[in-house]
């Protein structure tokens, strides 16, 4: 954002098959009790008193102050991730964006969905003082293959959809992993923004940019071999941006991946580690998942998803 706001962003999101999940429940105590059951944390919340679960925390205090007149309601709020924290898959905005959509339910409020992606934003990013993009929050809201096209003043969002030569290429080739190194994404962030003002820093953005259109282009023509030159390229860019975006235990890895016939490889998210994506030939396949076995690295069971957040009221 903070680049976006003196310029244009864009980036291309999808949506895959992991899941945030809030569970709201009335507590008969007259308790506040914030709990991560990935974590394997459960708090009570004592008025304002910081908790381990700063997110859990800042959605209630906003709830509280907005939607009641500033008193405490009691109530549980359970929260499980599919995707380790510092993954690269967006987790903490995802947390976020579950955590209000289920508390509008439980007040019986709405919110459009740029409202929803404001809140968010402010809650994750002014509130916790986390540092990241907005991009996590729109990808979440909307779901699915998205470009989204950043300005001061407004956001412009267009639905990508694969032509089935393209769909069939980027399903039979797509894998994706978890390196087992979580990292924190606002640390690197905020090191990047150390030098936003740097002219390496924005002529690797507008490199950046230019990829996206370059993909959206690809895609459109369903030029399978071109997307995945442009990746290649694109992680190329993006480790100018940070030292901490890559290591040389991920360079070396992907190169090896590369040796076994990966189309183009990326580190998810901030970088630094978590999840990474590859795409490769059904013959590379199995040599590549043997290697990875052997590294102690699973490949998942992975798609993209048109599904976005969602909430309801059951019992």
């Amino acid at each position: 954002k903070e680049y976006f706001i003196n310029g244009n962003g864009a980036v291309i999101n999808a949506t895959i098959n992991k899941y945030c999940y809030c569970k709201i429940t009335d507590n008969k105590r007259g308790k506040v009790v914030f709990t991560s059951l990935d974590k394997n944390i459960s708090e009570v919340y004592k008025n304002k008193k910081l908790c381990s679960l700063i997110l859990h925390q800042a959605c209630y205090e906003y709830f509280k102050q907005t939607y009641n007149g500033n008193k405490k309601f009691s109530i549980n709020i359970d929260t499980f991730v599919d995707a380790p924290e510092g993954s690269g898959l967006g987790t903490s905005s995802s947390i976020v964006l579950a955590i209000i959509s289920s508390l509008l339910t439980y007040f019986n409020k709405s919110l459009t969905k740029n409202r929803l992606i404001d809140l968010a934003y402010y809650i994750e990013r002014d509130v916790c003082q986390i540092k990241g993009g907005v991009q996590d929050f729109y990808a979440s809201t909307y779901g699915g293959v998205n470009l989204f096209n950043f300005t001061k003043k407004y956001t412009r969002i267009k639905k990508i959809k694969f032509s089935e030569k393209f769909q069939t290429q980027f399903d039979s080739s797509f894998m994706i992993a978890y390196l087992g190194q979580s990292r924190s994404s606002s640390k690197i962030i905020e090191n990047q923004l150390k030098n936003i003002t740097n002219q390496n820093y924005q002529k690797n953005m507008s490199l950046t940019l230019k990829g996206v259109d370059n993909i959206y282009e690809a895609i459109s023509n369903s030029d399978f071999k071109k997307f995945n030159q442009i990746i290649k390229q694109l992680w190329e860019i993006k480790k100018e941006f940070s030292p901490k975006i890559s290591s040389n235990l991920i360079n070396v890895l992907i190169n090896k991946l590369y040796e076994f016939g990966a189309y183009s490889v990326k580190i998810s998210g901030a970088g630094g580690g978590g999840y990474f994506f590859l795409f490769c030939s059904i013959n590379n396949r199995q040599k590549i998942i043997n290697y990875l076995k052997k590294k102690g690295i699973i490949v998942e069971n992975i798609y993209i998803t048109n599904e976005s957040i969602k909430s309801w009221c059951y019992g």
